[in-house]
């Protein structure tokens, strides 16, 4: 999925923001020392965010100290939002929160709504930055409903796309499609073409991310052809950024390469970095995945020096991660290990898990290949903790040889006093004294390289299980998705289906093709209900049914299915919005159950039937 910035409204094009500058910067130099003027200097301020962030900080300071000076409660407020998104682009946390916390204060006392909400929007955007979910939906459930209040739809439909963004991240698609779906309409009812060109992109990264390709590509392919239209740069080298992507992930490498070609000359005459170092990263990893080591470097290192520039921290810690990936590729070990680390340990100050992820995939490949099972395990279990943050796997400690090297050490300090008194003996005792120290010599080598060989052999095998066992857990969450989602698309048809009830027409052709399509309804729910997901739930748990029909032979289709839920660790209300019942109904088919499989009633339905 595409990493874009959550923004707090659409923005004009990049040539339309120099135009607009020039005109403001204009007026600045013939306004008095008035309230107009901190309100031009707050607009100015606006505009330059997209050009040069420093300047726009700068212009909102000066806004922000002449309403303090004048006491003008509004365009202070107006300046510290300024303030506040001007942080939350230089990554300055602290600040981004300070100056928006101000802002809606400030909004509240002054009884200033649209204010209060966009600072409700900003602290939104802070707690999704620092991984507090409850506080973020919070912010952003409260400042949608104050903009639906007011009816200012444009600023609505911005938050609903920041909502749609922080739901895609957190991997609940469904739910993040339903926003950006939402702040569509919104723009479209405006007429906002920009808001719907940036929509575009959002939506063509979530099914780019679903591999839902054709989708994706016609979402993407809207965009790139309406910022034409509109003479976006920004949008359009965006929307070819987001068709090589799509493309990559096909696999489809000379297309790729021909998108992110075209992002970088669109961006190298905007002089739009972010896109010029994403786009190096992208074909380099295209070169990395044909085999081609010596232009994917070249491209890795043009990519790291800008992102060094524009101080892009995430950005240098995923091109580090390349370029040990690339150095594994040409079996250079120790300059891989080298990099590897130092793009883990910037991704981990920075609380990236995907680069965290990857990094300690890396260092885990490698120290594998060299039989390092110990550090590769380590590596591991980070890769995977990263990976998935819904599982807190226990770490394992790691073993080393300093038990083994003490032991040595105390061999060679008693060989040495043997030494000693070797002098003093006699040749009897002395031939009797050596022939004990290489016995004893022996016997530890002997115990040594059987304890690491047999040390060796439990990590390689701890490492094999805890493969297989992330391999299965991945495979029941992706079950687990397949169920709701088969619960979710069941419901769309029903109540699509109920609404074909109400239609009615006097146009004979009309009605046919309303019934017909009720009827395609009405037999995919027949046929296709829990077919689908039965395919796989035995895939992933092919002997499952047969070992609870061992147990529980009289058990009905019915039950048998909500057996299967029950083994996800769904809960009864999920399974009754799954299968379309009551939560009554499905405690009655969990009673029956319980009774069919001789449970007492102090036994764990679940933890029975896990075990099968």
């Amino acid at each position: 999925m595409l990493a874009f910035f959550l923004l707090p409204c659409c923005l004009p094009t990049w040539g339309q923001n120099f135009r607009v500058l020039d005109s403001l910067k204009l007026k600045l130099t013939k306004a008095k020392q008035d309230t107009a003027c901190v309100m031009l200097l707050q607009r100015i301020a606006d505009v330059s965010q997209n050009l040069d962030m420093d300047s726009s900080l700068v212009y909102a300071r000066q806004g922000l100290n002449l309403a303090t000076k004048l006491k003008f409660p509004l365009g202070k407020t107006c300046c510290l939002y300024q303030l506040a998104y001007g942080y939350y682009g230089l990554g300055n946390y602290p600040l981004f929160y300070e100056n928006a916390k101000k802002s809606l204060t400030i909004s509240e006392q002054i009884g200033y709504k649209a204010g209060a909400a966009r600072a409700m929007g900003l602290l939104g955007l802070y707690y999704n930055c620092i991984s507090n979910d409850s506080m973020s939906i919070f912010y952003y459930t409260k400042a949608l409903g104050y903009f639906m209040d007011m009816n200012y739809k444009r600023d609505a439909a911005s938050v609903l796309n920041n909502m749609g963004i922080f739901y895609g991240v957190k991997g609940n698609y469904p739910l993040a499609l339903d926003y950006h779906f939402k702040a569509l309409r919104l723009n479209d009812e405006l007429r906002d073409q920009h808001g719907c060109l940036w929509g575009y992109l959002y939506i063509s990264s979530i099914y780019a991310t679903q591999k839902s390709f054709t989708l994706a590509l016609n979402y993407a392919t809207k965009s790139k052809k309406l910022g034409e239209f509109l003479q976006d740069k920004s949008a359009v080298s965006w929307g070819y950024m987001l068709m090589g992507d799509i493309f990559l992930e096909q696999k489809k490498y000379s297309l790729s390469m021909e998108n992110y070609m075209h992002a970088m000359e669109i961006a190298t005459k905007t002089q739009e970095k972010a896109i010029i170092t994403t786009s190096f990263k992208k074909i380099g990893l295209i070169y990395l995945l044909e085999g081609k080591y010596d232009e994917a470097l070249s491209n890795f290192n043009s990519s790291l020096k800008l992102a060094e520039e524009t101080d892009d921290k995430r950005s240098v810690s995923e091109i580090l991660s390349n370029i040990a990936e690339l150095l594994q590729k040409q079996g250079k070990w120790k300059e891989s290990v080298i990099v590897g680390k130092k793009a883990l340990q910037l991704a981990q100050s920075l609380k990236y898990p995907d680069i965290i992820r990857g990094a300690g995939d890396i260092l885990y490949k490698i120290y594998k290949q060299q039989k390092d099972f110990s550090n590769a395990l380590q590596y591991y279990e980070l890769s995977v903790s990263a990976n998935d943050s819904m599982f807190n796997l226990e770490k394992l400690k790691t073993i080393d040889n300093l038990k083994q090297n003490y032991e040595l050490e105390k061999t060679k300090k008693a060989i040495e006093l043997l030494e000693k008194d070797k002098k003093l003996a006699n040749q009897r005792a002395f031939i009797f004294g050596a022939c004990l120290v290489i016995v004893i010599i022996l016997a530890l080598y002997i115990i040594s390289y059987k304890q690491r060989r047999s040390k060796e052999s439990r990590l390689c095998h701890e490492l094999e299980m805890k493969e297989s066992k992330y391999l299965l857990e991945s495979k029941q969450r992706e079950l687990t998705m397949k169920a709701i989602n088969f619960a979710q698309q069941e419901q769309i048809l029903s109540t699509l289906q109920e609404q074909f009830e109400t239609l009615s027409n006097d146009h004979p052709t009309l009605n046919e093709t309303i019934s017909k399509m009720k009827y395609s309804i009405d037999m995919y729910l027949k046929n296709n209900s829990f077919r689908d997901f039965e395919k796989y739930f035995t895939e992933v748990h092919p002997d499952f049914y047969n070992r609870i029909k061992q147990n529980a032979p009289d058990l009905s289709q019915n039950e048998l299915r909500v057996c299967a839920l029950i083994k996800l660790n769904l809960n009864t209300k999920q399974i009754a919005d799954i299968t379309h019942k009551t939560p009554k109904s499905v405690e009655v088919i969990r009673t029956n159950i319980r009774k069919k499989l001789n449970l007492n009633p102090k036994d764990n339905l679940f933890d029975n039937i896990s075990q099968l």
